[in-house]
């Protein structure tokens, strides 16, 4: 039960409850990420495709991919969307214009990329991947670069 704000109490049902269904991916969805903005998201599936949804009408940009999806990221502008694939490759996508254009690819020897995530300020990104590896690049330098970790010695709890 609920109590509410007449003081009444009431049960709940399922109504109040209901999502709102986007479809169009064919495979398995992956990954989302939702913009800062909370306008709009993108999902990541293993159809090999991204799509870039607006949150109010439901349309999506789909963007093609070489390989399954397996991680998403959007930057805090929402201008730049990261892509993880089965491979271990990692894409940076312009999506701001008509046309998404690819900004830079990270080819790394490593498994799938399982997780992403930009920096506050969108200067870095970070990346996991299956075989419990973590990377990270530089994207403030021309062009993007891997970004060291620093040496550190001891255990850290």
């Amino acid at each position: 039960k609920l109590k509410l704000a007449e003081g009444k109490t009431d049960l709940l049902t399922n109504t109040l409850f209901e999502a709102r269904k986007f479809e169009g991916h064919k495979g398995r969805v992956t990954s989302l990420a939702l913009s800062s903005d909370g306008k709009s998201f993108v999902t990541g599936s293993l159809d090999r495709t991204v799509r870039l949804w607006k949150l109010e009408t439901g349309e999506a940009k789909v963007i093609d991919q070489p390989a399954e999806i397996t991680a998403v990221a959007m930057s805090s502008d929402g201008k730049t969307v990261a892509c993880g694939c089965s491979t271990g490759i990692v894409r940076l996508l312009d999506v701001s214009g008509a046309e998404p254009m690819e900004l830079h690819s990270f080819t790394q020897p490593t498994s799938p990329i399982t997780a992403l995530t930009f920096s506050p300020q969108s200067t870095f990104l970070f990346a996991g991947s299956k075989d419990g590896s973590f990377l990270s690049w530089n994207l403030g330098a021309d062009p993007p670069r891997a970004m060291p970790l620093p040496k550190t010695e001891g255990i850290f709890v």
